[in-house]
């Protein structure tokens, strides 16, 4: 599972400076020397907004529960076309990253972090 209490014990008064980030598509970097370690703090960022761990992955064919939360607006469309995000990312990708208009990614690349110019950066 996700560990909530270490996130907001981590970010404290900043968390919703963070999601609120999220919200209007800022650009924002979780950046850790474990891969591990970045990559749940992304996951359970998102899994503080509505319906934010379905990441739009979702179809029609999942079922009813679905199909009854679109009903009311979720899961939260923040990500798309122009905003991406990846629990992980790598330096490979980083051609992609920068033409985006924002991104939540999770990284343990120092040099990656530099590069994209987060707008928001957890360390």
């Amino acid at each position: 599972g996700l560990d909530h209490s270490s996130l907001f014990r981590d970010l404290r008064h900043e968390l919703l400076a963070v999601l609120r980030a999220v919200l209007l598509e800022a650009k924002v970097v979780v950046y850790s020397e474990s891969a591990e370690l970045a990559s749940r703090a992304v996951l359970t960022l998102l899994s503080l907004l509505p319906g934010g761990t379905w990441l739009g992955f979702n179809s029609d064919g999942l079922g009813g529960r679905h199909f009854h939360f679109r009903k009311f607006g979720l899961p939260l469309r923040c990500f798309g076309d122009r905003c991406c995000v990846y629990p992980y990312m790598g330096l490979h990708m980083l051609d992609a990253l920068v033409q985006m208009r924002g991104f939540l990614v999770g990284t343990s690349n120092r040099m990656l972090v530099e590069r994209a110019a987060p707008d928001v950066l957890l360390t």
